[in-house]
């Protein structure tokens, strides 16, 4: 029986699927300086309580109320150990990103309405 040897220079063809493959791959990452994706969901489901919360407020104090949602942001970056600009920049990514941008949505608006039914069945 033969045994079937592969070189380089025989398996040109092979060679290049693999260097597609790994570039095709590598779109499917997100880069080492964007947050992953499950920190990105926890930081966009505070991020939309944060809002709802001065959404909900009144509009008398505006100026009191943008220091307010400005130290509730510098507390939720806080609490997750980044920075706005980790943020912004993540933001950006995923923006350009749609298939990432789309699934980072719908857990967020997942785990959204998952907190407003633990809400309402707590009152």
């Amino acid at each position: 029986m033969q045994t079937m040897r592969f070189s380089v220079s025989r398996t040109p063809l092979l060679w290049l699927c693999l260097m597609l493959c790994a570039v095709g791959c590598s779109r499917n990452r997100v880069p080492n300086d964007v947050l992953p994706p499950d920190l990105m969901v926890d930081v966009m489901t505070d991020a939309y309580l944060i809002e709802s919360f001065y959404d909900v407020k009144t509009s008398h104090h505006t100026h009191q109320l943008a220091a307010d949602a400005r130290a509730s942001y510098d507390s939720l970056f806080a609490r997750y150990g980044i920075t706005y600009d980790d943020f912004a920049h993540s933001v950006d990514f995923y923006a350009h990103h749609l298939e990432w941008c789309d699934t980072i949505h719908q857990r967020t608006n997942r785990r959204l309405k998952a907190l407003a039914a633990d809400t309402s069945l707590s009152h």
